[in-house]
């Protein structure tokens, strides 16, 4: 990789094991999906909450990525919530760990 291009590729949280680019297109899956279904967030300080559509495919689509996050960014935690409308992606650490994931 060029210099030219690790400037273009997103940061990631030093304790994600993501190489750059699969970050990169990590990072275009969650803007994907959000662009979608997202409806609205809170930040709590030790907790991130996105409210979701609750359609199928959001359903799919928000389970692969918690799924994969909970793997390679595993100093927060994530988990999902189905309320009768929506869903909640509620991710939940310190907030420096929150903040290294560039969701505030």
């Amino acid at each position: 990789m060029t210099d030219d291009q690790s400037r273009t590729l997103p940061l990631l949280p030093a304790a994600c094991t993501l190489s750059a680019s699969d970050g990169a297109a990590r990072l275009e899956a969650w803007r994907a999906f959000d662009a979608d279904y997202l409806l609205g967030t809170d930040d709590l300080g030790r907790e991130y909450i996105a409210r979701y559509a609750k359609v199928p495919d959001a359903e799919e689509r928000l389970a692969r990525l918690v799924e994969r996050e909970s793997t390679c960014c595993s100093f927060a935690t994530w988990s999902i919530e189905r309320t009768e409308h929506h869903l909640r992606l509620l991710v939940s650490g310190t907030p420096d760990a929150l903040s290294a994931l560039s969701i505030r």
